[in-house]
């Protein structure tokens, strides 16, 4: 393969791998073929499996790198909520220092939290690390679904991204719980920056309660222009989260009117998946 690089030359692996049925699935052999060396070799599969062969096509859709549509929030608000459980999600990966994970506690997206990978005076770095969040929160994995950091466990798969957006799948290690001082971060999003879709959902939200309020009175805390997003981070100097302007700011040092990276989504879920129900968040 290496010999083969920059040439014409297309390499192709026979799946299944002659000696190793009833070990290693079949679609498992084709994905390490495709993994082969980062480049990945082409596979010629082999079955009568009509399943084996959705498995094989869900599998590759999953795991090719997609684009997260990223937009800027403005803080609104920075609260020390006291101790609670949070969740260090560890990967089988190495993450750049530009990658991180959406960390938020409604359907209607979170925030960039950044990895493990700046800075730290007392302690060396975990470069395959993202100190996520809360227990309750959600964390973004591929194909738009999300999961709760509760249930990350060794062998889960997230989305990792980078601050343009590109994201990539990894493969959770294992979930590391503890019980830490927590901070939320609440901000907002314009409508004007966010997908027609999400923006129709909030003007329904917010129609709703426009329809019975007086004529003159505010509807809601809320402004009905933005979208709201909010996680619960350590609150801790090392935790980071991306900054608008693409540099990483310390969650402990955010202000109001500070601008982060975020990610707003279509709202309502079930068991991670998104439902077509009414579906109030606070």
């Amino acid at each position: 393969m290496a010999k083969a690089e920059g040439r014409d030359t297309k390499i192709l692996r026979s799946v299944p791998i002659k000696g190793l049925k009833n070990i290693v699935e079949d679609v498992d052999q084709s994905l390490n073929a495709f993994a082969t060396m980062e480049q990945g070799v082409g596979v010629l599969f082999k079955s009568k499996n009509i399943e084996s062969i959705k498995a094989l096509s869900k599998n590759l859709q999953g795991r090719q790198s997609s684009e997260v549509n990223l937009v800027i929030a403005e803080v609104v608000e920075v609260q020390h909520t006291g101790l609670g459980n949070r969740v260090c999600v560890d990967t089988t990966s190495m993450m750049s220092a530009e990658e991180g994970m959406i960390i938020g506690s409604t359907g209607w997206g979170g925030i960039f939290v950044c990895s493990e990978t700046h800075y730290l005076p007392h302690m060396n770095l975990r470069e395959f690390r993202v100190n996520a969040g809360a227990v309750h929160s959600y964390i973004w994995s591929k194909q738009g679904t999300a999961m709760y950091l509760s249930e990350m466990e060794a062998g889960s798969e997230v989305l990792c991204m980078n601050k343009n957006g590109s994201a990539r799948v990894v493969s959770v290690g294992r979930a590391k719980i503890e019980r830490r001082p927590l901070l939320k971060i609440k901000c907002r999003v314009g409508l004007d920056k966010v997908d027609e879709n999400i923006r129709m959902a909030a003007k329904k939200d917010a129609m709703l309660k426009r329809n019975v309020t007086p004529e003159g009175e505010l509807i809601a805390s809320a402004d009905e222009n933005y979208v709201y997003v909010n996680a619960f981070l350590q609150n801790d100097w090392h935790v980071r989260v991306m900054g608008g302007d693409g540099k990483v700011k310390h969650c402990t040092l955010l202000q109001p009117g500070d601008s982060i990276m975020a990610y707003v989504d279509f709202p309502g879920r079930h068991t991670g998946l998104r439902v077509t129900e009414h579906i109030l968040e606070k």
